[in-house]
This record gives structure tokens, sequence and C-alpha cells, in this order.
């Protein structure tokens, strides 16, 4: 409402400051060459017209503008215009238009709060905001909570501000509804209502690795919006390792073995993954079967 109102009375000040500066005989009298359109370059070489003539009319004609009649009748009607317009402006920029919408919205409220909840528009919006606070503030692993509380705080001094005032042009009611609407999507492009917090698809297992080799350690927990990961090793942070999905070791040695966890977040909680441990084993202790010769000739006579 306060959008398409705040456009016409800013439009209609630019077409006041063109009036004004179209019929302004001030203007005109101290006007340039360039200012009236006129190239002198263009006039010597077109009409052989020299500079000296051209100052020469133009400084006659501004000595007549004063007593112009005719000129003078312009300017009083382009100044009584302008005023009229000043007027009209100033009483559709003082039209009391959050008194229209609280009435307006009276009607929608059914549609989503029952009559046990809140009985008016104003009521409602307050329960609304009470409802924000309630839902983040006794949240504990909320990663990006106090953002999310300036955020509906912000709105909520707005708000006030806006339906307990009744003298508000539209340009203030304009301003305001604006930074309700930034704070609005700051809240909504935070995600917490919608989102899931992380969840386990697969533990980790412990596994043995092969030195000299790469292996892999992958957190498998999805989550909405998508998880990001730490890992830790004997509960320490693995400072150097990416916020992936899977933790790679190339080259593996012995001083990679021990216990390994993750950790997955997003802007809901974090999940704490339960430990594995990762042991490191030589090449060469690995029982390889194609170096393994069978007995084929048993006492009982049996293939062994």
């Amino acid at each position: 409402m306060a959008n398409g109102t705040a456009s016409t009375v800013i439009n209609s000040t630019f077409i006041q400051d063109d009036i004004q500066g179209s019929t302004d005989k001030q203007s005109l009298v101290n006007a340039s060459l360039t200012d009236i359109g006129i190239d002198s370059t263009f006039a010597m070489t077109e009409f052989n017209i020299s500079l000296t003539e051209i100052t020469e009319a133009i400084d006659s004609a501004k000595e007549k503008l004063s007593s112009d009649f005719f000129l003078s009748d312009v300017e009083r009607f382009s100044r009584d215009a302008a005023s009229m317009l000043q007027n009209q402006t100033d009483d559709v920029n003082n039209i009391e238009i959050v008194s229209y919408w609280v009435i307006a919205m009276e009607d929608g409220i059914s549609e989503y709060f029952s009559s046990d909840t809140c009985v008016s528009f104003l009521d409602c919006a307050h329960y609304a905001v009470a409802s924000l606070y309630e839902i983040v503030m006794p949240s504990t692993d909320l990663l990006n909570k106090n953002d999310i509380l300036e955020s509906i705080s912000a709105f909520e001094d707005i708000f006030l501000t806006l339906t307990s005032n009744d003298s508000l042009t539209i340009l203030e009611v304009y301003e305001m509804s604006e930074g309700l609407m930034d704070h609005l999507g700051a809240i909504n492009d935070a995600n917490v209502f919608c989102s899931t917090p992380p969840a386990s698809m697969y533990p980790l297992k412990n596994q043995t690795a092969v030195a000299g080799q790469t292996f892999h350690l992958v957190c498998n927990a999805t989550g909405s919006p998508p998880p990001t990961f730490i890992w830790f090793k004997n509960d320490e942070q693995i400072t150097n390792s990416s916020t992936n999905m899977m933790l790679t070791f190339h080259n593996v040695t012995s001083s990679d073995e021990g216990s390994y966890h993750c950790v997955a977040s997003n802007l809901v909680t974090s999940l704490i993954m339960m430990q594995a441990y990762i042991n490191v084993t030589e090449k060469d202790e690995i029982f390889d079967i194609s170096t393994f010769t069978p007995n084929i000739e048993g006492a009982d006579g049996m293939l062994h």
C-alpha cells in the first residue's frame, strides 16, 4: 500500500521541480549560450552570425524579460500549478494509511490464528513476535542465534513505532515497511523453522589402514541446510582438515593411528558422531593368500 503511494509522492516532487525550473525568469536571465542551446560556431558557419551579435541579441532579450507580460503570466500560472500540486502531494503524504491497513488486515487473521489465541490484528501480530522469541531464545545450539534475535528485535521496534503513531507520512511509512521486509527477509533466510538438524546415516566404524596407502573416513550425516563437518583425533580438533564430509589420509603412517570422530553442524544444531579407532598396519603384516602353499597330503589322505 505504501509503495505505490510513495512512488506517486516522489514523482510529484520531480514534476514540481521541472515546473519551477522551466518558468523561472531569473534562471533565464542567468542562462548561458549552452543553456539556451546556441552553438556559436554553427551560427557563424551556417548563418554568418558572430558571437558578438549573438551575445547582444541575447542581452537585449534578457532586458525585456522583466516587462514581458506573457512570460509573467506563464510564470504565475506555473507557480500556482506547482503550489496546487504541492498541496495535493502534502494531502496524499498525510493520509493515515496505517489505520486503513490495520482495518484491512483484520479480515485475514482468522486464516492464521484461532480466536483463542488472539482477538485482533495487532494482538495477533504481537503474539506472533512473542512466538518468534519463544522459539529462538531457548535454543542453545542455534549457530546464528544472536543475529536472528537482533532481526526479531529490530522488526518489533519498527512495527511498534509504525502502528502506534497516526501522524506518520506516507514516505515515513514506506521507509519503515522497507525495514520490516528487510528484517523478515533476514529471519526467513536463516531458515530456522523449515530446517532439519543433522542426522546420522551410518556411524563411523573401527577400521584398519595400510601404511603408505590412501585412506578415507566418511562422516555420513545429512540435514537441511547441508551440514558442515569438523574432524577430531583423540578428542582434539584436526586444525588443518577441511569442513567436508570426507577426511582423506594420503600416504598413511603409524602417526595417523588413533580414535576419530566428527561433528556435523548446521544452523539448527550440532551432532557429535561416535568415535571409531583407526589401526595402522604395515603392508607385510597383512596375510597374502598368494604366498600360502597348502599341505595336500594329510595323514587321513584328505586335502588340507
